[in-house]
């Protein structure tokens, strides 16, 4: 009981958005006009190691995300790089001398909630790998109750054939569609 009401509030959130990936709202879609600034970064530029530059310079600037791709070099010597978060993503262009511009684009709840969908360790953020985690706790927890469920279900004895149509229903449509995505 008492894990079913730590892991409550999750699966409401992840329930949530799962429903705003099948059925978009547009209207509750928003991003906020682009904000742009520039910084100096002492981290020094390695364009031969373009990934470790870009992280440096990431925390340097506060930019709390992940990289999603690799590092861009341009021309002129500088690299540009972004960072993404669930609610955020910026653009970040250094040049040689060090100076970076910074395009922030910040988005809405419906984001955040479908960016939190997508759990993932986000390696300089104990605030953003706390859902990561979460998600562990709750598929623990989950797993555990649905195991001793169908134990005491078993045990007791009670609506046999009921219980197995739709255990054994369950199993072969969840075994279907994982047959089906498979071909």
């Amino acid at each position: 009981m008492y894990g079913g009401l730590l892991c409550s509030s999750y699966l409401v959130v992840y329930g949530i958005s799962s429903l705003l990936f099948s059925h978009p709202v547009h209207r509750l879609e928003r991003e906020d006009p682009p904000r742009t600034w520039t910084d100096s970064v002492r981290a020094p530029i390695r364009l031969d190691d373009l990934s470790g530059s870009s992280r440096r310079m990431a925390k340097e600037l506060g930019l709390t995300g992940r990289i999603p791709s690799t590092p861009k070099a341009q021309p002129n010597g500088g690299f540009e790089f972004e960072v993404v978060r669930p609610g955020a993503r910026s653009s970040v262009r250094v040049d040689t001398n060090g100076v970076a511009a910074i395009t922030t684009t910040r988005r809405g709840l419906t984001a955040v909630l479908k960016g939190l969908h997508d759990a993932r360790q986000y390696p300089d953020s104990f605030a953003l790998s706390m859902w990561w985690n979460f998600t562990h706790v709750t598929v623990a927890v989950l797993l555990f109750s649905t195991l001793s469920g169908l134990w005491l279900w078993i045990g007791t004895r009670r609506f046999p054939t009921t219980g197995w149509l739709l255990f054994g229903g369950g199993a072969v449509m969840c075994l279907a569609l994982i047959g089906w995505l498979m071909a």
